[in-house]
């Protein structure tokens, strides 16, 4: 990871979860998890809350309102399925989305702050 994207500002260290977190200028926020999985490390979850973020097939997913965000992976992926609509619950606003016939899911929202973010996870 530090390859690409440089050396962490912020390392979190569990005994079977580690997590690096990358905030170079706010409010740019990138943390990748993992977790150990038969002794190796494995990234599990990378979230990201930078409206500059640019993705292929979605553009500037985080400048776009939740229900547009919700609106766009419908469209331009269809080997996702949604799984939970996007609704505020206490502790924040999320939609999840589940990979079909995978283990994969990407959870998208907004924080109490208001910060959109997005979740790819296993």
């Amino acid at each position: 990871m530090t390859a690409g994207l440089g050396a962490p500002d912020e390392r979190k260290i569990g005994a079977r979860r580690y997590a690096i977190v990358y905030r170079p200028r706010p409010p740019f926020f990138v943390e990748i998890r993992f977790e150990r999985r038969e002794g190796t490390l494995r990234a599990t979850s990378v979230i990201v809350q930078d409206r500059a973020m640019t993705e292929t097939r979605l553009g500037r997913l985080l400048r776009l309102q939740p229900s547009a965000i919700q609106a766009s992976i419908t469209a331009r992926y269809p080997e996702l399925e949604l799984e939970r609509g996007y609704a505020c619950r206490p502790g924040g606003c999320a939609g999840v989305f589940s990979a079909r016939g995978g283990s994969t899911s990407v959870t998208f929202g907004r924080l109490p702050t208001g910060q959109r973010f997005v979740n790819i996870w296993r």
